[in-house]
């Protein structure tokens, strides 16, 4: 009697049909397929970046996109669309998003947001740039999931619009990418956007870089003020990550003074930025004034004509992080 052995062959297609099976129906629900971790923690010092190209839970987006210069979008499919990122938070959150396009122009100001049952107040740009801030008592109790909801007042059909056009989807709004930071914690972690105390005499109003959503401010006097609040009778470890200078010979020339008295800085350049660093002894006052030095202070113009920025710039600060010592604990 002949048996008929199964060879190897036999075995892996019925495997490989099941994973694309699986993989249709991720794509057929979500639009794309479902991250393989839920360990993003948002601590002080990091933020979570969409770009809509990779992997995350969703309803009511289509999946992603590209123009022509292959920068990445991802159209709304519904009215309402569902974004559910695995983020664990405990503080309040800043989310900047920036759309692509819009189906009907009256949607880049009627679009909403809300997180949960919270809604979130936007603030819009000229540039279709929008911000708020998620409170934390907006988590719910679900603590290491996120939903975010997009709200459009419709969906309409392309082709309807325009019969030249192939595309016979419904379609909302197109986003570029999305952000979520941690807002300024006061004592621990300065963001150096609108809740940051410094003196308004001495620096610029908050700036945003549009493709990577950072805030940030110039100091606009040779020796920029900011009050900070310290570790009472514990040293402690202080970071300040600073994105530009007029010149390299400010940036070598940089310093920081704590209360007037200069700090031993340590320098590394990672992550497009200049990292300055001071181990601090105990301090016996809790508030603090920290000075940002720069040997001068130039404009743009000064240093090309066809700049229209006159004003007088020292140094671009993106954060200012305080960090207790181990041996304190």
């Amino acid at each position: 009697m002949n048996m008929k052995i199964a060879t190897p062959l036999s075995y892996i297609i019925p495997i490989i049909s099941g994973v694309l099976i699986l993989v249709a129906l991720n794509l057929a629900l979500y639009g794309v397929l479902p991250p393989t971790t839920v360990e993003w923690y948002l601590p002080a010092s990091r933020s979570f970046r969409l770009d809509f190209d990779q992997s995350y839970y969703t309803n009511g987006f289509y999946g992603a996109e590209f123009d022509r210069d292959q920068l990445s979008y991802a159209w709304t499919s519904s009215p309402q669309a569902l974004l559910h990122l695995p983020i664990l938070a405990r503080n309040d959150l800043k989310v900047i998003f920036a759309l692509a396009q819009a189906i009907d122009d009256d949607y880049y100001n009627e679009l909403t947001l809300r997180v949960g049952e919270t809604p979130i107040a936007l603030t819009q740009s000229e540039t279709h740039l929008y911000s708020g801030v998620i409170p934390s008592s907006a988590f719910g109790g679900a603590a290491d999931r996120m939903t975010l909801i997009f709200t459009t007042p419709d969906v309409m059909v392309a082709q309807r619009l325009d019969p030249l056009l192939s595309d016979t989807r419904a379609l909302g709004i197109a986003f570029d990418w999305l952000t979520i930071q941690p807002m300024t914690e006061t004592g621990r972690n300065y963001e150096f956007d609108d809740a940051t105390p410094v003196r308004d005499d001495h620096w610029y109003g908050p700036e945003i870089i549009d493709d990577t959503a950072v805030d940030f401010r110039w100091s606009g006097v040779p020796s920029a003020d900011m009050t900070i609040q310290l570790p009472l009778n514990r040293a402690f470890t202080l970071e300040v990550g600073v994105i530009d200078a007029m010149s390299d010979a400010t940036i070598d020339s940089f310093a920081l003074l704590l209360n007037g008295a200069p700090l031993p800085l340590t320098r590394e350049d990672r992550d497009s930025r200049h990292i300055f660093t001071a181990s601090v002894p105990p301090q016996t006052d809790q508030q603090g004034i920290l000075t940002f030095r720069v040997p001068d202070v130039r404009s743009p113009a000064e240093e090309d004509p066809q700049s229209q920025d006159n004003r007088p710039l020292g140094v671009s600060v993106d954060w200012v992080h305080i960090e207790e010592s181990a041996s304190s604990e």
